[in-house]
Protein backbone atom coordinates (compact mmCIF):
# COMPACT_ATOMS: atom_id res chain seq x y z
CA UNK A 1 0.00 0.00 0.00
CA UNK A 2 3.18 2.42 0.77
CA UNK A 3 4.03 1.67 -2.66
CA UNK A 4 0.74 2.43 -4.44
CA UNK A 5 0.66 5.91 -3.04
CA UNK A 6 3.31 7.39 -4.30
CA UNK A 7 2.77 6.15 -7.65
CA UNK A 8 -0.84 7.70 -7.76
CA UNK A 9 0.36 11.14 -6.79
CA UNK A 10 3.02 10.44 -9.42
CA UNK A 11 0.54 10.17 -12.04
CA UNK A 12 -1.88 12.99 -10.79
CA UNK A 13 1.21 15.43 -11.56
CA UNK A 14 1.97 13.99 -15.13
CA UNK A 15 -1.94 14.32 -15.68
CA UNK A 16 -2.08 18.52 -14.44
CA UNK A 17 1.23 18.95 -16.58
CA UNK A 18 -0.24 17.52 -19.25
CA UNK A 19 -3.28 19.78 -19.00
CA UNK A 20 -0.93 22.25 -18.30
CA UNK A 21 0.54 21.92 -21.74
CA UNK A 22 -2.98 21.54 -23.77
CA UNK A 23 -4.45 24.21 -22.43
CA UNK A 24 -1.43 26.40 -23.01
CA UNK A 25 -0.99 25.03 -26.72
CA UNK A 26 -4.61 25.74 -27.62
CA UNK A 27 -4.17 29.29 -25.93
CA UNK A 28 -1.11 29.69 -28.00
CA UNK A 29 -2.31 28.68 -31.07
CA UNK A 30 -5.88 31.03 -30.86
CA UNK A 31 -3.08 33.90 -30.00
CA UNK A 32 -1.17 32.62 -32.73
CA UNK A 33 -4.30 32.81 -35.47
CA UNK A 34 -5.54 36.72 -33.73
CA UNK A 35 -1.72 37.81 -34.32
CA UNK A 36 -1.70 36.74 -37.97
CA UNK A 37 -5.01 38.28 -39.01
CA UNK A 38 -4.39 41.33 -37.09
CA UNK A 39 -0.75 41.39 -38.96
CA UNK A 40 -3.02 40.82 -42.00
CA UNK A 41 -4.03 43.94 -44.72
CA UNK A 42 -6.73 43.66 -46.16
CA UNK A 43 -9.18 46.88 -48.30
CA UNK A 44 -11.64 48.50 -46.04
CA UNK A 45 -14.97 47.62 -47.24
CA UNK A 46 -17.09 50.49 -48.09
CA UNK A 47 -20.44 51.56 -45.78
CA UNK A 48 -21.06 54.71 -47.44
CA UNK A 49 -24.67 54.74 -47.58
CA UNK A 50 -25.52 52.02 -45.23
CA UNK A 51 -27.72 51.67 -42.25
CA UNK A 52 -25.32 51.97 -39.49
CA UNK A 53 -26.34 48.93 -37.84
CA UNK A 54 -25.67 46.74 -40.74
CA UNK A 55 -22.12 48.52 -41.45
CA UNK A 56 -21.08 48.34 -37.84
CA UNK A 57 -21.95 44.31 -38.49
CA UNK A 58 -19.78 44.59 -42.05
CA UNK A 59 -16.93 46.19 -40.05
CA UNK A 60 -17.56 43.63 -37.01
CA UNK A 61 -16.43 40.79 -39.25
CA UNK A 62 -13.39 42.37 -40.40
CA UNK A 63 -12.41 43.08 -36.73
CA UNK A 64 -12.72 46.77 -37.47
CA UNK A 65 -13.01 49.06 -34.58
CA UNK A 66 -16.01 51.40 -35.22
CA UNK A 67 -16.09 55.29 -33.51
CA UNK A 68 -18.81 57.64 -35.02
CA UNK A 69 -18.90 60.91 -34.88
CA UNK A 70 -21.35 62.72 -32.81
CA UNK A 71 -21.90 65.22 -34.82
CA UNK A 72 -24.16 64.52 -37.54
CA UNK A 73 -24.22 66.55 -41.22
CA UNK A 74 -26.96 67.47 -43.71
CA UNK A 75 -27.24 65.77 -46.99
CA UNK A 76 -29.87 65.79 -49.75
CA UNK A 77 -29.45 62.14 -50.67
CA UNK A 78 -28.39 59.75 -48.25
CA UNK A 79 -31.26 59.36 -45.24
CA UNK A 80 -31.03 59.97 -41.61
CA UNK A 81 -28.81 57.49 -39.29
CA UNK A 82 -27.08 56.45 -42.77
CA UNK A 83 -23.33 56.37 -43.08
CA UNK A 84 -22.30 59.60 -44.70
CA UNK A 85 -18.66 59.39 -44.88
CA UNK A 86 -15.56 57.07 -43.33
CA UNK A 87 -12.28 57.39 -42.49
CA UNK A 88 -9.84 55.19 -44.17
CA UNK A 89 -11.61 55.65 -47.03
CA UNK A 90 -13.29 52.20 -49.22
CA UNK A 91 -10.42 50.40 -50.71
CA UNK A 92 -7.86 51.72 -47.83
CA UNK A 93 -5.34 48.64 -46.90
CA UNK A 94 -5.60 48.87 -43.18
CA UNK A 95 -4.93 45.91 -40.67
CA UNK A 96 -7.62 44.25 -38.76
CA UNK A 97 -7.97 45.69 -35.29
CA UNK A 98 -7.64 48.95 -36.08
CA UNK A 99 -9.94 51.58 -35.91
CA UNK A 100 -12.49 53.26 -38.60
CA UNK A 101 -14.49 56.63 -38.12
CA UNK A 102 -18.10 57.21 -39.59
CA UNK A 103 -19.64 60.27 -40.17
CA UNK A 104 -23.51 60.03 -39.83
CA UNK A 105 -25.95 61.94 -42.30
CA UNK A 106 -28.83 63.74 -40.59
CA UNK A 107 -30.59 63.91 -43.19
CA UNK A 108 -32.05 66.72 -46.47
CA UNK A 109 -31.02 70.31 -44.93
CA UNK A 110 -34.52 71.35 -42.99
CA UNK A 111 -36.13 74.80 -42.19
CA UNK A 112 -38.23 76.31 -39.77
CA UNK A 113 -41.74 76.45 -40.29
CA UNK A 114 -42.80 79.23 -37.24
CA UNK A 115 -45.56 78.44 -34.67
CA UNK A 116 -48.01 81.45 -34.77
CA UNK A 117 -51.02 80.15 -32.58
CA UNK A 118 -51.57 83.04 -30.18
CA UNK A 119 -50.08 85.65 -32.62
CA UNK A 120 -51.77 88.48 -34.58
CA UNK A 121 -52.80 87.29 -37.97
CA UNK A 122 -50.97 90.09 -39.61
CA UNK A 123 -47.69 89.32 -37.96
CA UNK A 124 -48.29 85.34 -38.02
CA UNK A 125 -48.74 86.28 -41.86
CA UNK A 126 -45.40 88.42 -41.72
CA UNK A 127 -43.24 85.36 -40.14
CA UNK A 128 -44.82 82.98 -42.56
CA UNK A 129 -44.00 84.78 -45.67
CA UNK A 130 -40.22 85.38 -44.28
CA UNK A 131 -39.82 81.30 -44.56
CA UNK A 132 -41.57 81.65 -47.97
CA UNK A 133 -44.14 79.34 -46.56
CA UNK A 134 -47.26 80.86 -48.46
CA UNK A 135 -51.37 80.95 -46.55
CA UNK A 136 -53.96 78.69 -48.33
CA UNK A 137 -56.71 80.13 -46.35
CA UNK A 138 -57.74 81.20 -43.24
CA UNK A 139 -60.78 80.21 -41.53
CA UNK A 140 -62.64 82.31 -38.75
CA UNK A 141 -64.35 81.00 -35.46
CA UNK A 142 -65.90 82.93 -32.89
CA UNK A 143 -63.73 82.11 -29.61
CA UNK A 144 -63.65 82.93 -26.11
CA UNK A 145 -60.23 82.21 -25.23
CA UNK A 146 -58.53 84.41 -28.13
CA UNK A 147 -59.03 87.66 -29.46
CA UNK A 148 -60.29 89.12 -32.54
CA UNK A 149 -57.74 88.56 -35.31
CA UNK A 150 -55.63 86.05 -32.95
CA UNK A 151 -54.60 82.67 -34.80
CA UNK A 152 -56.24 79.74 -32.49
CA UNK A 153 -54.82 77.22 -34.70
CA UNK A 154 -52.40 76.44 -37.59
CA UNK A 155 -51.06 73.50 -39.94
CA UNK A 156 -49.07 72.26 -40.48
CA UNK A 157 -48.13 71.78 -36.78
CA UNK A 158 -44.63 70.64 -37.91
CA UNK A 159 -42.01 73.26 -36.81
CA UNK A 160 -39.29 72.11 -39.42
CA UNK A 161 -39.18 70.95 -43.00
CA UNK A 162 -37.16 69.40 -45.60
CA UNK A 163 -35.58 72.54 -47.52
CA UNK A 164 -36.69 73.47 -50.57
CA UNK A 165 -40.12 71.52 -49.91
CA UNK A 166 -43.19 73.30 -50.77
CA UNK A 167 -45.89 73.86 -48.27
CA UNK A 168 -48.80 76.00 -47.57
CA UNK A 169 -49.75 77.21 -44.24
CA UNK A 170 -54.25 76.79 -43.19
CA UNK A 171 -54.91 79.14 -40.39
CA UNK A 172 -58.20 79.40 -37.98
CA UNK A 173 -58.16 83.05 -36.76
CA UNK A 174 -60.62 83.96 -34.04
CA UNK A 175 -63.81 86.16 -34.58
CA UNK A 176 -63.85 87.24 -30.93
CA UNK A 177 -66.23 86.39 -28.36
CA UNK A 178 -69.73 85.30 -29.41
CA UNK A 179 -71.95 88.52 -29.95
CA UNK A 180 -74.81 89.23 -27.55
CA UNK A 181 -78.21 88.42 -29.46
CA UNK A 182 -80.98 90.57 -30.09
CA UNK A 183 -84.74 90.59 -30.85
CA UNK A 184 -85.68 93.21 -33.04
CA UNK A 185 -88.19 96.07 -31.75
CA UNK A 186 -90.31 97.82 -33.20
CA UNK A 187 -89.26 101.40 -33.50
CA UNK A 188 -91.67 102.94 -36.12
CA UNK A 189 -92.73 106.16 -35.42
CA UNK A 190 -89.96 107.13 -33.34
CA UNK A 191 -86.59 109.51 -33.84
CA UNK A 192 -84.27 108.16 -36.37
CA UNK A 193 -81.75 110.27 -35.00
CA UNK A 194 -81.55 109.31 -30.82
CA UNK A 195 -82.51 105.39 -32.49
CA UNK A 196 -79.27 105.64 -34.42
CA UNK A 197 -77.03 106.79 -31.65
CA UNK A 198 -78.21 103.84 -29.05
CA UNK A 199 -78.19 101.58 -31.90
CA UNK A 200 -74.42 102.12 -32.93
CA UNK A 201 -73.75 101.95 -28.51
CA UNK A 202 -74.77 98.27 -28.73
CA UNK A 203 -72.13 98.17 -31.42
CA UNK A 204 -74.70 97.80 -34.72
CA UNK A 205 -73.96 99.25 -37.90
CA UNK A 206 -76.86 101.32 -38.98
CA UNK A 207 -77.68 103.03 -42.23
CA UNK A 208 -80.11 105.40 -42.63
CA UNK A 209 -82.42 105.69 -45.35
CA UNK A 210 -85.39 107.60 -47.32
CA UNK A 211 -88.10 106.18 -47.38
CA UNK A 212 -89.45 107.17 -50.48
CA UNK A 213 -92.63 107.85 -49.43
CA UNK A 214 -93.48 110.91 -47.31
CA UNK A 215 -96.71 110.46 -44.55
CA UNK A 216 -98.15 113.68 -43.59
CA UNK A 217 -98.31 115.17 -40.15
CA UNK A 218 -94.87 113.31 -39.24
CA UNK A 219 -91.92 115.20 -39.33
CA UNK A 220 -89.07 114.21 -41.73
CA UNK A 221 -87.04 112.33 -38.79
CA UNK A 222 -89.24 109.66 -37.68
CA UNK A 223 -88.72 106.18 -38.80
CA UNK A 224 -91.53 104.70 -40.75
CA UNK A 225 -89.94 101.05 -40.97
CA UNK A 226 -86.85 99.29 -40.05
CA UNK A 227 -84.80 96.15 -41.85
CA UNK A 228 -84.80 93.37 -40.25
CA UNK A 229 -88.16 93.95 -38.88
CA UNK A 230 -89.28 93.51 -35.02
CA UNK A 231 -89.17 90.12 -33.63
CA UNK A 232 -86.03 88.82 -36.15
CA UNK A 233 -83.20 87.83 -33.96
CA UNK A 234 -80.04 89.87 -34.95
CA UNK A 235 -76.66 89.65 -32.85
CA UNK A 236 -74.48 92.97 -32.27
CA UNK A 237 -71.96 94.15 -35.13
CA UNK A 238 -75.06 93.48 -37.73
CA UNK A 239 -76.29 95.88 -40.29
CA UNK A 240 -79.79 97.51 -39.20
CA UNK A 241 -81.28 100.04 -41.98
CA UNK A 242 -84.32 102.66 -41.01
CA UNK A 243 -86.21 103.92 -43.33
CA UNK A 244 -87.00 107.87 -42.34
CA UNK A 245 -90.43 109.78 -43.34
CA UNK A 246 -88.48 111.48 -46.78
Amino acid sequence: MSKILPTIVSLLKIGLVLAFLVTLFVTSGYTGVQWALSAEEFDVPDVKGMDLNKAMDLLAQNLLIVDIDPEQLTDDKVPLGHVLMQNPLAGTAIKRQRGIWLTLSSGPPRRAVPMTVGNALQHAQISLQQQNVGIEYVARVYSSGFSKDQVIAQQPTTTDLPEGEVVDARLLVSLGSLPKKYVMPDMAYRSSEGIQLQLESLGFQVRVRNHGTVIRGLSSDTIIRHVPSPGFPISAGEPITLYRNQ
